[in-house]
């Protein structure tokens, strides 16, 4: 978003432009989350949920990074939705498992659909509804 009119900035940047900031975006949070230490380092309980969500975010963007290298700039939109209901369906699959794996899905899916929103708001709107 252009902070000054709010419009999308989207428009005038390439596919790869968007993925690559939400990258960079993902890979920031989750070292402001984990202080820079490694996640193998985090103990399980309530301080793991804010480090396993933005190390979802990560491995989302990641995903869509590596996937749109395969595919056509055409097809990303259809890619990253997908995608995001791969990862909402592991979602639903996985409720029962632990905090930490559905706030790791979780940031996952926020990722996506953060994604998905620049590249194509009218797709997801769709997805979301």
């Amino acid at each position: 978003m252009n902070a000054f009119d709010g419009t999308s900035t989207a428009r005038s940047m390439s596919s790869q432009d968007v993925v690559s900031r939400h990258l960079a975006t993902a890979t920031a949070a989750l070292d402001a989350a984990t202080c820079g230490h490694p996640l193998c380092r985090i103990g399980d309980g309530p301080d793991v949920m804010r480090p396993k969500f933005a190390e979802g975010g990560l491995a989302a963007a990641a995903e869509i990074d590596r996937s749109m290298k395969r595919t056509s700039a055409a097809g990303l939109v259809e890619l990253a939705a997908e995608t995001l209901a791969s990862w909402e369906n592991e979602r639903r699959v996985c409720e029962d498992h632990g905090g930490a794996r559905v706030a790791y899905l979780n940031g996952g899916i926020a990722q996506l659909r953060n994604i998905l929103a620049e590249l194509d708001p009218a797709s997801a709107a769709a997805v979301t509804a």
